[in-house]
């Protein structure tokens, strides 16, 4: 079976190698940028935390992972599509142990929007956490929610379990799942399977596959892990086809067809097929149904096409191991015809060597792993301490390498994984982000400190504050604050600058404000991301600088009747804890940063409200678009509230108000004035 796929590869190659305009992001332990296969890739690494280039030690599986699609064929490992754009995106740390440091859906999440942000086609996830119903963390399932949008391509490893049961992200509908098969296409013992696989899951080749590992070394693995950047290449590799045929880049498009194409189950016992998921990925069907519905030149007939396409009514062998719908004449016809409509094919295709498996002399497989010193955003920042439990995100391999994150040998001048060093031509990430004020203390030493000054319990905020209220305001310096969603920290806060104590004392203000009955529910803190703080449960998360002059705080209820009046603050109320909730975000993206400060600045929400109440409508939908005309220099985004009538839901059209927000800015503002349509 293995024979087959690759044999259908090497026909993909004669077509293309891909076009640098395709862009996949690889999502897993960060690669050696540097390792001979991946010389001349067009790779970028990219953190998660705020900063354009990544440095960190590289990782056996990230740049096995990465191997698998970028290797270039000058070297031991071709690559699937070694000419598109790759999006390196670490999400594995070790830790001081020389243990893999395991990622949250949170941590996925903001390396999914990290990855939008980027305008990649694919996403490849090889890895997952085991979840009994297949049901993704808010965050990370509106992330999943906004690629969809985008026509973005999710591509994730079902799982190395052995068992029937799902991984998350790989259970979401939207998300095209790979299972691992062996050499003759039968899917590996520890391959999972589920019922959620059976319409979005593919088998590709998962044995032995070999690639690039550290330290220039090459070597074999088997796992999920690696069958998933099989399915993501080939997806690059037909995205790569439709641009050469002159049309949009379509990843949801070629979804469809690689799950329409996929070869069936050749067992006739149900829960064996199960194993199968949809179905073994079949390159060659796949090709063909991309292509024959192709715009044909006046000349040329569509019956040269259809003669071919109707060889597929040949008897199928039930008997073979593993069904082949489409037969190579076929094929090569296909192939023929649309070399004949396309000027630009590669004249070296009928050279190409498909080397993806071969046999090579390796070096012995190690783990090359060091505890990693945390960086941080300062040497003001250290590590901080938190007990939030979160859920896991791990490798998906069947034995997972030591070598999953930024852990390994350090070069004397830098990092080792091939990327630029240090912040080189770093821009910042800008957050608006709504939340509570939270505080933890830097390690166990300096909350022992603490204690012998204060003599109390310390995990009582009341009695922090009376203590730095009492002429020690200086040690807020001392704490770690942060910002929280439902009592998980999603970031860490550290002011910087000649008005740093200014907001420190903010920071305790908002905190005090929250004991209070009625006092503060929510807070609003601007700013850029400017590195990362790992928490001491091994959570890491961004640090913000913050902008004291957009920082707010407020209760829902008490900033609904300040703005409102008697036919408003009701429904205000509701649209505030809307987006508290329902649109709960990081407020990273600049959607999520116009709907977070629409929000904060409810006095214009109100102006919208009171014409809706006039008209007795009620709030529907809220959504946030690009703005399509806005001056030079602004970032827009509009925020448009779709109000019914209740009374008259099918009979009357609904009513959308439109306010714009410009994000350009550390903090957003409101622009122009606000309009309203009626849609049907």
């Amino acid at each position: 079976m293995y024979d087959q796929v690759h044999e259908d590869i090497g026909r993909l190659w004669a077509l293309t190698l891909g076009e640098p305009d395709i862009r996949i992001a690889i999502i897993d332990g960060p690669a050696e940028l540097d390792h001979p296969a991946l010389a001349g890739a067009q790779l970028s690494q990219v953190s998660i935390y705020g900063d354009d280039e990544a440095s960190c030690e590289p990782s056996d599986h990230g740049t096995h992972v990465s191997s698998i699609i970028f290797g270039q064929h000058h070297s031991l490992v071709k690559g699937i599509a070694p000419q598109v754009t790759g999006i390196i995106i670490p999400l594995f740390e070790m830790t001081s142990d020389k243990k893999v440091q395991l990622a949250t859906q949170l941590d996925l999440a903001r390396a999914i929007n990290k990855a939008i942000q980027h305008k990649v086609h694919v996403i490849n996830i090889s890895a997952g956490e085991l979840d009994d119903f297949g049901e993704p963390d808010e965050v990370l399932a509106r992330a999943l929610e906004q690629c969809d949008k985008e026509n973005i391509l999710v591509v994730a490893a079902a799982g190395n379990n052995g068992c029937r049961c799902l991984h998350v992200p790989a259970a979401v509908p939207t998300v095209l799942t790979v299972g691992a098969m062996d050499i003759s296409g039968i899917p590996l013992p520890d391959s999972n399977w589920g019922d959620a696989y059976l319409t979005n899951g593919l088998l590709a080749p998962g044995r032995n596959i070999n690639g690039a590992l550290t330290n220039g070394r090459y070597g074999p693995k088997s796992g999920t892990s690696f069958a998933t950047p099989y399915v993501s290449g080939v997806v690059a590799l037909l995205l790569s086809l439709l641009i050469k045929r002159g049309e949009q880049p379509d990843p949801h498009r070629i979804k469809n067809i690689l799950l329409q194409t996929a070869n069936p189950c050749p067992d006739r016992n149900i829960e064996e097929c199960s194993r199968f998921l949809r179905g073994t990925l079949n390159v060659q069907a796949a090709l063909q149904e991309l292509i024959l519905p192709a715009k044909v030149r006046p000349a040329e007939r569509m019956e040269d096409f259809t003669s071919g396409a109707a060889q597929l009514a040949t008897p199928i062998d039930t008997n073979s191991p593993l069904i082949n719908i489409k037969n190579s004449s076929t094929m090569e016809n296909v192939h023929k015809k649309l070399s004949e409509l396309d000027q630009d094919v590669r004249n070296e295709g009928a050279s190409v060597q498909v080397q993806l498996s071969e046999s090579l002399e390796l070096q012995p497989m190690e783990n090359f792993s060091e505890a990693k010193t945390n960086e941080s955003l300062s040497q003001a920042i250290s590590d901080i301490t938190v007990t939030t439990d979160l859920p896991r995100i791990s490798p998906s391999e069947i034995e997972p390498s030591c070598g999953c994150g930024c852990g390994g040998k350090k070069e004397s001048g830098g990092c080792s994984c091939g990327g630029k060093k240090g912040n080189a031509g770093a821009t910042h990430q800008k957050v608006y982000a709504l939340g509570t004020i939270g505080y933890d203390f830097v390690n166990e030493s300096r909350r022992d400190s603490f204690l012998q000054h204060i003599n109390d319990n310390l995990n009582d905020p009341q009695v922090v504050i009376d203590h730095l209220e009492s002429g020690n305001m200086y040690e807020a310096t001392e704490l770690i604050w942060t910002l929280e969603q439902e009592g998980t920290p999603i970031y860490a806060i550290h002011p910087l600058g000649a008005y740093a104590h200014l907001t420190y004392e903010r920071l305790v203000d908002s905190l005090k404000g929250q004991l209070e009955e009625n006092g503060v529910e929510r807070v609003a803190v601007p700013g850029i991301i400017a590195g990362k703080v790992t928490l001491l449960n091994g959570q890491v998360v961004p640090a913000i600088v913050p902008s004291l002059r957009g920082m707010a705080e407020w209760s829902t209820q008490a900033l609904a009747e300040a703005v409102g009046d008697t036919s408003t603050i009701e429904a205000l109320a509701n649209f505030l804890e809307r987006v508290y909730y329902e649109f709960r975000n990081f407020g990273l993206t600049p959607q999520e940063r116009a709907l977070n400060y629409a929000a904060t600045n409810a006095f214009t929400a109100n102006s919208v409200f009171q014409a809706a109440a006039a008209d007795s409508l009620q709030l529907t939908d809220i959504k946030v678009t690009k703005s399509p005309i806005v001056r030079p220099g602004v970032d827009g985004y509009d925020v448009q509230l779709i109000f019914f009538d209740p009374l008259q839901r099918y009979e009357k059209a609904r009513k959308v108000y439109r306010y714009t927000v410009d994000v350009s800015d550390v903090v957003p503002v409101t622009i122009g004035s606000v309009r309203s349509w009626y849609i049907h």
